[in-house]
């Protein structure tokens, strides 16, 4: 039998997460800020939408920040609805790598010229898995379907913060 789960983000208390404190959300997911530059990099939290069209709340997972979500449970099937949004400078640029300032057009940044911006990792009991996750400026899906896992980490570099509207998944069969 399978038992479908969905997390919008509509109804959470908008707030920027703390380092290493746990938010649970309204249907029970858990979501723990383990990295974060604290340097006036754009926070991680449930907060208002930049986008139209994405309810009153998302996830927002800032430049250069970990967040883990935990299920509570193995889950499988999952997709998420998602868009990235890019603030980096020729500050950064220059800082990360100085041979490529004057190279690539940062008003015109792709996963062509720069081509990480955040990744998931999908944490199971008998392996871990993890994905570039795709650049979109434009609200878009993506869907996982390898295997069960109970944990999801998504990390971001300093290209851009990585914001979510829904999360959905089926619970697995598997323990």
């Amino acid at each position: 039998m399978e038992i479908t789960g969905f997390e919008g983000f509509e109804g959470n208390v908008k707030t920027n997460f703390n380092t290493g404190e746990t938010y649970t959300s309204r249907i029970g997911l858990k979501y723990t800020l383990t990295t974060d530059t604290g340097n006036g990099a754009t926070p991680s939290g449930f907060r208002d939408p930049v986008k139209d069209g994405f309810g009153d709340t998302e996830l927002v997972v800032g430049d250069l920040s970990r967040v883990k979500i935990g299920f509570g449970r193995n889950v499988e099937k999952f997709s998420l609805k998602y868009y990235v949004i890019t603030d980096y400078t020729e500050k950064d640029l220059a800082d990360e790598f100085p041979d490529q300032v004057g190279k690539i057009d940062l008003s015109k940044i792709t996963t062509k010229n720069f081509d990480l911006f955040y990744t998931l990792r999908f944490i199971g009991n008998k392996n871990d898995e993890t994905y570039t996750g795709p650049i979109a400026t434009l609200p878009s899906e993506v869907t996982f379907n390898e295997f069960p896992f109970h944990t999801l980490e998504i990390s971001t570099t300093r290209a851009g913060t990585a914001h979510f509207d829904v999360l959905r998944w089926t619970q697995s069969a598997s323990i």
